[in-house]
């Protein structure tokens, strides 16, 4: 995640205490999936609002990121109103982040 330069456009928020899960989930809906439809096991907006929670921890790979979501599991089912018991690999990551318009992000992302 360090390959990204959305972060300097952006402004942060300092805690994971002062955001709101289910805000960041319902803008990111409006993101356009260029995946397969078939095989899709993940929402595109569900994959987004995780890596951006775990970007906001101070994850910088994917692969912290979805060890990140893992250990965070009992919190991101409780905050997001999940009941998860199985989470996204990294290679689901890259995968998903492959097939989205980084221009069409950031202008969601920019209106949160």
């Amino acid at each position: 995640m360090d390959y990204t330069t959305l972060t300097q456009a952006i402004a942060f928020p300092t805690s994971l205490a002062d955001i709101d899960p289910n805000c960041f989930s319902t803008a990111l809906q409006k993101v356009t999936d260029g995946r397969c439809w078939r095989g899709i096991r993940y929402p595109l907006a569900l994959l987004l609002t995780l890596l951006l929670l775990a970007k906001l921890a101070g994850e910088t790979t994917l692969s912290g990121a979805a060890h990140w979501i893992w250990l965070c599991s009992g919190w991101l089912n409780e905050h997001l109103h999940l009941e998860r018991t199985r989470w996204p690999a990294p290679s689901t990551f890259t995968s998903a982040l492959e097939h989205i318009d980084p221009q069409e992000l950031t202008l969601v992302v920019q209106h949160v």
